[in-house]
């Protein structure tokens, strides 16, 4: 399957909303699956205007189709500037085929090399080992759990706080 990384467009909410609202995708998000096109449109309005966000997208038919979103988000406190946060989704149809690697791996290289950040965290589902061996293999590291900090299939689930530093 061939894919491409490219910057984020308007355009891309519709399906950046299909995503999250999909099984495979909303077990891992803190999102549920009422939320509305205009909500997504909200939540990437959200995003600083200097955050670096990615779309994988593939070629249909009816044009560009989207099947991943990273969001690298800055730290605008001024004595954490060298610090973000990263959010990725994926596709569930196109999970496990290197999809969320190329989008992660690209918003690292922006991080180490355009911005020069020392640390980039994420906080992912406890459960979730495909998602933290992905991790793990981009150098994040573990560094601690939040007990009970979200709702899944109707119980409370753990969150993995993973950290990611680029010493100079």
């Amino acid at each position: 399957m061939e894919f491409r990384i490219r910057p984020f467009k308007e355009n891309d909410i519709a399906d950046i909303n299909e995503i999250r609202s999909m099984r495979g995708v909303i077990e891992t998000i803190p999102t549920l699956f009422s939320e509305s096109v205009s909500f997504t449109e909200e939540v990437m309005k959200s995003v600083g205007p200097n955050d670096p966000v990615l779309s994988a997208v593939i070629d249909t038919p009816e044009g560009e189709k989207v099947i991943g979103n990273g969001v690298l988000r800055l730290t605008e406190k001024a004595r954490l500037r060298h610090t973000a946060s990263v959010a990725l989704i994926v596709h569930a149809d196109y999970q496990n085929m290197g999809v969320g690697r190329a989008i992660l791996s690209q918003l690292l290289e922006i991080a180490d090399k355009w911005l020069m950040l020392v640390r980039v965290d994420l906080e992912v589902a406890a459960d979730n080992a495909g998602a933290i061996h992905l991790y793990e293999s981009l150098g994040f590291q573990i560094e601690g759990r939040l007990k009970y900090a979200f709702m899944k299939d109707g119980k409370y689930a753990d969150l993995l706080i993973m950290g990611r530093y680029n010493l100079p």
